[in-house]
């Protein structure tokens, strides 16, 4: 489980020259498009359940 900061990240290193953006990310949290879980200010998201999310097109699974 990682911060929107921390799965941006791991995005990153998979592909350097991303399109992606914190912001989007954080879009797709707050959407409830992708399951988050809250701890206190926080909203952790599972890093491989985004990067398929995001492969997928945004298609639910």
């Amino acid at each position: 489980m990682r911060t929107a900061e921390g799965v941006m990240a791991i995005i990153r290193e998979q592909d350097p020259k991303t399109q992606v953006t914190v912001h989007a990310i954080r879009r797709l949290i707050a959407s409830g498009k992708v399951p988050v879980t809250c701890c206190g200010r926080k909203y952790l998201v599972d890093a491989d359940a985004m990067i398929e999310f995001i492969a997928r097109g945004g298609e639910p699974a």
